[in-house]
């Protein structure tokens, strides 16, 4: 079992209660989400789970530590965190599922062919955004502390 870090310096609560009962209500709604998108093959779940990591991270330590230490979705969001790339392994799985649902909903909710070449022209942008997104081997995504300094890693070369 590896080691639990401590994230619980990084959360800066919003002074206002109601505020962080709010983001505490979206941070959970969206950690479901973004855990079911890890077994639901169209659900995407990282884009829930970024959410949540922000809602928690301005409303309560407790969330924000363990969704960060959650064994399932803990590495690829420290991942992103520390080094803005998805797994390599995931990318492919990304665009087809992008790909797929664009296109069956523009073709069972849209009649009108103009909008349909709408919706799949912005579901092409998007997947051509995640094709343009760097992208990480497994070394990566055991690293829970920053960007690492080691010579080579473009991550940490591109963001200096």
């Amino acid at each position: 079992m590896p080691a639990r870090h401590d994230f619980t310096n990084e959360v800066r609560p919003h002074r206002h209660r109601a505020v962080r009962w709010i983001l505490i209500g979206i941070g959970l709604v969206c950690s479901g989400l973004g855990i079911a998108g890890v077994v639901l093959p169209l659900l995407p779940g990282m884009p829930f789970l970024l959410i949540a990591a922000a809602c928690f991270a301005r409303a309560n330590d407790r969330f924000y530590d363990w969704l960060l230490n959650h064994p399932v979705v803990g590495p690829p969001l420290n991942a992103w965190r520390n080094h803005r790339r998805i797994p390599k392994r995931v990318k492919p799985r990304a665009i087809a599922a992008v790909l797929l649902a664009f296109g069956l909903s523009s073709w069972l909710a849209l009649g009108d062919p103009l909008l349909r070449a709408l919706w799949m022209g912005l579901g092409l942008l998007v997947a051509l955004l995640i094709a343009g997104l760097p992208s990480y081997d497994a070394s990566l995504a055991g690293s829970r502390d920053g960007p690492s300094s080691r010579k080579g890693d473009t991550a940490t070369e591109n963001a200096h």
